[in-house]
C-alpha cells in the first residue's frame, strides 16, 4: 500500500489538525484529575466532536455518522492521540463497538433511541461479557435470560467490566438455552445500567485504579425490544463485537505518546555509572529502537487493514495482532524504564519522580491489558486459525449441550 496521504486525505488531515489545535486545549486532562471529572470532560469532548461531525466515521449518515471510511477514522484518531484528551475506553466502546453492532444486528428503533445520544456522549456504553467462572472462554456464559412474556428476566454475574460504574447502557451476553451447545444458546441484549437489580462493584487493581467492575444481575427485566439479533444467535453478534472492538482501539499512537516518548526522554536524562546519558549506551539505544520498530509495525499493519476496508474488504484480525503486541510492549517498556533508574524504580513516590511513575503505571497496567479484550492465548489461537490458516485445536465440548458440561453442573439447579 501507499503510506502517503492522497490529496483528499492530506486536506482532511490538515483540517483535523487545525480543528484540534483550536478546540483540544479546553479538554486536556492531567494524571491527578479525578476520574469522574475526567469522564465528564470526555462526554463534553465527545459532544464537541459530534457537533463538528468527527464521530461515527464509518456509520451511514442516516445513522448520524459521517458516511466515510476507516481511513478517515484512522487519520482523526492518529491526530487526536497526540493530545492528552479524555479518551476513555468507554467512549470508543460506545461509538466504535456498540453502535456498529446495533447497526448491523439491531433494529432501526434501537438505533433511533440510542444512536444519536451515543454519538453526542450523552449515552456511554460498557460490555458485559466476561464472567468469574468463564476464564478466557467467552462462550462459557452462565448468566441466564429466561423469557417472561415480552420481557426477559436476567440473573447472573459479570466481571472485569471496564467503566461499568460510569456507563449508562451495556451490551449484555446471556444464556437463553442450556439444552444446546454452548456457542449456540446465547443471546445478546442491550441493558439500561440503571435498571432495578443491577449492582456495580468496582475492583481495585494493583496500581490503585478502579475502572474494572463486578456487575451483579438479580431478576433484572429487559424488554424483548432490546434484544439484538436472533434468540440463541448471540455468538454471531458476540464475534462481530470482538472484531469491532479490536478494530476500534488503535493503540499505537497513544503508546508512542504515553510510554515510548517518555522512555526516550528518560534515557537522555538518566546517567550511567560513568556519568554519560543512558541513551549513549549501545544496548539501551538498540532496545529503544526495537520498541519503536514494534510500535511502527503495529501502525503499518493497521494501515494495511484500513486500506483493505476502504477498498471494500472485510474487517479482519489485524486488530487482534495490534492488541496482542501493544499490551506486551507496554509492559516491557514499563519494566525497562524502571530498570534504567536502578533501585529507585521500586519506589512508589510520584512526588519524587512523576516521569518514573508513568513507567510504573505501564508495568502494572500491562497484565490487565493482556487479559482484557481477549487474553494473549485466545488471540494467538485466533491469529493462528483465522489469519495463518493453521488447523484448529481439538474442542471436546463443541457439540455437547451446555447443561452437560462438567463446568456447568452448578447451573442445572
Amino acid at each position: 500500500m501507499n503510506f502517503q496521504d492522497s490529496k483528499e486525505q492530506a486536506i482532511f488531515r490538515s483540517r483535523v489538525q487545525r480543528w484540534l489545535k483550536e478546540n483540544a486545549g479546553d479538554f486536556l486532562v492531567t494524571p491527578e484529575m479525578p476520574e469522574k471529572q475526567a469522564h465528564d470532560l470526555g462526554r463534553a469532548w465527545q459532544a464537541r466532536k459530534a457537533t463538528e461531525g468527527y464521530t461515527g466515521f464509518t456509520l451511514p449518515q442516516a445513522f448520524g455518522g459521517r458516511g466515510g471510511n476507516m481511513l478517515d477514522q484512522m487519520i482523526f484518531q492518529a491526530e487526536e492521540g497526540t493530545y492528552a484528551l479524555p479518551l476513555f475506553n468507554s467512549f470508543v466502546e460506545s461509538w466504535g463497538v456498540a453502535l456498529p453492532v446495533i447497526g448491523a444486528f439491531g433494529t432501526p428503533e434501537q438505533y433511533a433511541d440510542l444512536g444519536p445520544a451515543t454519538l453526542r456522549g450523552d449515552v456511554v456504553w460498557c460490555q458485559l461479557f466476561s464472567e468469574p467462572s468463564g476464564g478466557s472462554d467467552a462462550a462459557a456464559i452462565r448468566t441466564r435470560a429466561v423469557r417472561d412474556g415480552d420481557e426477559w428476566v436476567i440473573n447472573g454475574q459479570k466481571v472485569w467490566t471496564s467503566d461499568a460504574h460510569l456507563s449508562d447502557w451495556g451490551i449484555l451476553l446471556a444464556r437463553t438455552n442450556p439444552e444446546i451447545a454452548k456457542h449456540k444458546g446465547l443471546t445478546m441484549f442491550l441493558l439500561d445500567m440503571r435498571s432495578p437489580g443491577v449492582e456495580v462493584r468496582p475492583i481495585r487493581k494493583i496500581n490503585g485504579d478502579s475502572e474494572f467492575n463486578e456487575v451483579f444481575l438479580t431478576d433484572v427485566r429487559i424488554a424483548d425490544r432490546w434484544r439484538v439479533g436472533e434468540v440463541d444467535g448471540g455468538w454471531k453478534v458476540c464475534h462481530a463485537t470482538f472484531n469491532e472492538e479490536n478494530s476500534a482501539f488503535s493503540g499505537a499512537p497513544s503508546v508512542i505518546r504515553d510510554v515510548f516518548e517518555p522512555l526516550r526522554r528518560l534515557s537522555a536524562s538518566v546517567k550511567d555509572g560513568d556519568g554519560r546519558p543512558m541513551l549513549e549506551n549501545a544496548l539501551v539505544r538498540a532496545t529503544i529502537a526495537d520498541y519503536y520498530v514494534t510500535c511502527s509495525s503495529v501502525k503499518y499493519t493497521r494501515y494495511r487493514q484500513y486500506t483493505s476496508m476502504a477498498k471494500g474488504g472485510r474487517l479482519g484480525f489485524e486488530g487482534a495482532i495490534s492488541k496482542l503486541v501493544l499490551a506486551r510492549l507496554m509492559q516491557k517498556i514499563g519494566a525497562f524504564g524502571m530498570d534504567m533508574v536502578g533501585l529507585a524504580g521500586l519506589l512508589d513516590d510520584e512526588a519524587a519522580s512523576a516521569e518514573l511513575a508513568e513507567f510504573q503505571q505501564a508495568f502494572l497496567v500491562g497484565p490487565g491489558l493482556r487479559i482484557g479484550g481477549g487474553t494473549d492465548e485466545i488471540l494467538l489461537n485466533n491469529i493462528a486459525e483465522r489469519v495463518l490458516g493453521l488447523p484448529a485445536g481439538p474442542r471436546a465440548d463443541k457439540d455437547v449441550a451446555f447443561k452437560d458440561l462438567p463446568s456447568s453442573a452448578s447451573s442445572r439447579t
